[in-house]
């Protein structure tokens, strides 16, 4: 648990947090980290007044390396984004004695763990804003992460990674490692999405060259209270591409259930 890369919003004024009673916890993408949200949680936070807490994964942003990664030959188990919502999350959120009620804001990865955990945390969580989740394995994903691996070494992407990630030379090959093995496509969390009771707002582009709007689709199906925001012109992070819109309607939601 110790050297997790976390950031605390809001936290030290105490009227914010007694008043509201629940706290924001953001949820990094795949490749993401907790420097990569931006100025997205913070505006969050000023349109909800609730405090947030924000993280690295472990091998994310400046956070250490787990899961035994030691070299670029490594690669994450096809169980992790599991063990991360089921295991490591409630874990994560006592040491940070988190003892209120969290929403969780999740992206990809990300609101794959949020789902995992709104599975089993019943009213330990507030609701689940899930953008972009992925809850099986589809061929556009595979595809989509492969082409990651054509970008040259000395190139913008590789460039990006290692401003943001400490450790990106044996997290990226760990984490695509994982996402295109024979044991990982296989893949599907359907099956438990039924035990989700808690608020959820599902948040999709149209254009999502990482999942189609069957994913979605998958999550509403099992999950009827669920409600959907679709974006015609946003493709992986809307909360980037039409951050306006993406904010305007989150923050809306939020409001609506507290």
């Amino acid at each position: 648990m110790e050297l997790l890369e976390c950031v605390w919003l809001n936290r030290a004024e105490r009227g914010v947090v007694e008043k509201a009673g629940k706290y924001l916890l953001f949820l990094h993408e795949g490749l993401g980290c907790a420097g990569m949200w931006q100025d997205f949680p913070r505006q969050l936070c000023f349109q909800t007044q609730l405090p947030a807490l924000i993280y690295s994964r472990h091998g994310y942003g400046n956070s250490s390396l787990g899961y035994g990664l030691l070299n670029p030959e490594d690669c994450l188990p096809f169980d992790y984004l599991e063990e991360q919502g089921r295991r490591f999350l409630p874990e994560f959120l006592r040491s940070q004695a988190v003892d209120r009620p969290v929403w969780l804001v999740g992206h990809s990865d990300g609101a794959t763990i949020a789902l995992y955990y709104a599975m089993i945390a019943g009213d330990a969580v507030a609701g689940v804003v899930a953008i972009a989740p992925h809850v099986f394995v589809e061929e556009q994903t595979l595809v989509s992460i492969g082409k990651l691996l054509l970008h040259p070494p000395e190139g913008h992407w590789h460039q990006k990674m290692a401003k943001w990630h400490k450790n990106w030379q044996i997290i990226f090959p760990a984490w695509h490692g994982m996402w295109l093995s024979d044991d990982f496509r296989h893949w599907n969390m359907e099956s438990g999405l039924e035990a989700i009771t808690c608020p959820v707002l599902l948040i999709q582009g149209e254009h999502d060259q990482y999942g189609s709007q069957q994913q979605i689709e998958a999550v509403t199906q099992r999950v009827p209270q669920a409600q959907v925001f679709m974006l015609p012109d946003s493709r992986h992070h809307p909360h980037f591409e039409q951050r306006h819109q993406v904010l305007e309607r989150v923050a809306s939601f939020i409001r609506s259930v507290q």
